[in-house]
């Protein structure tokens, strides 16, 4: 893994930012060891999201805004914070796991959403084409690229999703690149 390229990533983000990524990493980590059998595959990849939302909400009106109001901001910083939050677990599971070929922070976050419903060993394999149909696909529509990655976590996924829990799992993947980029 190359630090500069890790100093770099990390030096573009906010140190509230990063504490909140850092504390939803960790608590979804202690969630999941806790509550392990009874989290499907869809909260799981959703939960860092939603908590990440919620506690970045609570710091933009207590130190921020100093007022109870939902500011569009707030919402777009938590959707940060749990893409970041995501790369974190993404990255010390991949680095329990021994593997350490981590190519950006796009890909880290696919293989952390995608992690439970596509299987370990294929699980970098798809994460990079998943990012190449989002960050390379110029000739492709959004709708397009929908398209495709759903039929890619259809054809590799571990157990059987609905049609309706993969284009969740789309549009969680292309908010999430899109709030890291």
């Amino acid at each position: 893994m190359n630090y500069f390229l890790l100093k770099n990533f990390l030096s573009s983000y906010s140190l509230p930012t990063l504490l909140i990524a850092l504390c939803v990493a960790f608590g979804c980590y202690l969630l999941e060891k806790l509550i392990k059998k009874q989290i499907s595959g869809m909260i799981k990849a959703q939960l860092p999201f939603i908590i990440a939302i919620l506690v970045y909400f609570a710091y933009d009106m207590i130190f921020l805004a100093k007022d109870f109001v939902f500011r569009d901001t707030a919402f777009i910083a938590g959707i940060v914070c749990g893409s970041l939050a995501v790369v974190f677990r993404a990255l010390i599971n991949k680095l329990k796991r021994g593997d350490s070929s981590v190519s950006s922070a796009a890909s880290l976050l696919v293989e952390g959403v995608l992690e439970g419903v596509i299987p370990t060993e294929q699980l970098h394999g798809v994460a990079k084409a998943v990012e190449r149909l989002i960050l390379e696909n110029d000739n492709l529509n959004e709708e397009q690229i929908t398209i495709e990655i759903s039929l890619l976590i259809k054809e590799n996924t571990i157990e059987e999703l609905s049609d309706s829990d993969i284009q969740s799992l789309v549009n969680l993947i292309l908010q999430a690149v899109g709030g890291l980029n």
